[in-house]
């Protein structure tokens, strides 16, 4: 099964757990940090952003007595590596090939990226 990426406004809920001081919190310290960035979303909303999540294998969460307490499961290397396959398998039929080739010969990728790639490539066989 094809693993499902976050959406949007669920990174901006990861980017406050993966920021946070601390292992793990609430539903409404994440709403007082959003706001403090200018995101207004009632607690519902993040609720329902966080159920999702953890459908999708990113987030955990303990419930004590009546409040729930949510933390990420995956790191930022894990969720780049997660998005990055999400990117091929949606638009480049899985293939890094077909990834690309969609920037060789545009003004995307320039000689310098090209030698950066080789190098890469050389490097990691």
């Amino acid at each position: 099964m094809k693993e499902k990426g976050a959406t949007t406004s669920e990174e901006k809920i990861l980017k406050v757990l993966l920021n946070m001081d601390q292992e793990e919190i609430t539903v409404k310290e994440i709403q007082a940090i959003l706001e403090e960035e200018g995101i207004v979303w009632n607690i519902r909303t993040i609720s329902t952003f966080l159920t999702r999540m953890e459908e999708k294998g990113i987030v955990k969460h303990e419930r004590r007595k009546i409040t729930n307490y949510y933390y990420p499961i995956i790191d930022q290397t894990d969720l780049r590596i997660r998005e990055g396959k999400n990117l091929l398998d949606t638009y480049f039929q899985g293939s890094i090939t077909n990834f690309l080739s969609a920037f060789v010969g545009s003004d995307e990728m320039t000689e310098k990226d090209m030698e950066e790639l080789r190098r890469w490539v050389d490097s990691n066989r």
